[in-house]
């Protein structure tokens, strides 16, 4: 289970003022979907953003298989295409993807294009490299990455005392403001020593501006915390019990009290004999 401090699954969002159409800069990376690979798989979907995965079947077109059970008129569905460079979006003429290649998929291969993400309004450059005809399904493309979107300056976990429970802090400037911010996560489960990631969405006044996946590897809390140490400075004494008996009653968001000791989100006699017998 994630959760950010404000309840949001998995998901950060990062304030800032930005326009709503946003230019992808970042280092080219090339997506390839081999000739005859099995298109429901992840591996042959290039997932450009949550609702942009695009594909192709044996036959056919590309589609974007996120919300399109194949190939149509219209598909990519949420796209449109043009000829030229990102940077220039305001000056291009955008349509279908059919009509920009002009029903010829191998007559656009090394042609400069943008590709418009229209609901997230998105532009970025592409290049495609290859189209397989007769039924075997493959092309290839070369396309923009969005560029370098939060960079973390300072993070820190802090273990809740149910031993699974923890906190990320994480504090960093994101690119489209400048500015710096700290963040806070706090999640429970995945296996010590594992990866978790948190995925960040920059936004602003004006619309989504970039989005990022911030990664740590989970703590084993279960060895890390101290019984009785509320404030988790590794010593049990008397500002934990201090902090026990100004947070004393019930505890409706459990995994956020550290003094919960015995589990049943309640800070009462158990957890002050906890504190007691641990005393150091």
């Amino acid at each position: 289970m994630l959760k950010h401090s404000f309840g949001v699954v998995g998901v950060l969002i990062l304030a800032g003022s930005v326009s709503a159409q946003t230019v992808w800069t970042g280092p080219e990376i090339t997506f390839t979907k081999p000739d005859g690979a099995n298109w429901k798989l992840p591996e042959n979907q290039d997932r450009i953003t949550d609702n942009v995965w695009i594909t192709r079947k044996n036959t056919a077109g590309i589609y974007n298989i996120a919300v399109e059970p194949g190939f149509g008129f219209s598909s990519p569905a949420d796209t449109e295409w043009a000829s030229g460079s990102a940077a220039d979006y305001e000056d291009l003429v955008f349509q279908t993807w059919l009509n920009w290649v002009v029903a010829c998929p191998p007559c656009a291969v090394n042609v400069d294009a943008v590709v418009h993400l229209i609901s997230e309004d998105i532009y970025i450059d592409i290049r495609f490299t290859s189209w397989s005809c007769c039924g075997a399904g493959g092309f290839s493309y070369v396309r923009s990455t969005q560029g370098e979107c939060f960079t973390v300056t300072d993070e820190s976990i802090v273990c809740h005392a149910d031993g699974s429970t923890f906190t990320y802090t994480v504090q960093g400037t994101d690119q489209c403001t400048g500015g710096s911010s700290s963040y806070v996560f706090t999640a429970s489960g995945g296996a010590p020593g594992g990866e978790m990631c948190f995925t960040a969405l920059v936004s602003g006044d004006g619309g989504l501006c970039c989005t990022t996946q911030l990664c740590i590897i989970v703590p084993d809390c279960a060895e890390l915390i101290t019984p009785g140490d509320v404030d988790q400075d590794n010593v049990v004494g008397i500002s934990d019990l201090m902090a026990l008996l100004a947070s004393w009653g019930p505890c409706p968001e459990c995994s956020s009290c550290n003094a919960d000791f015995d589990g049943d989100c309640d800070i009462g006699i158990g957890d002050l004999l906890v504190v007691l017998a641990n005393w150091n």
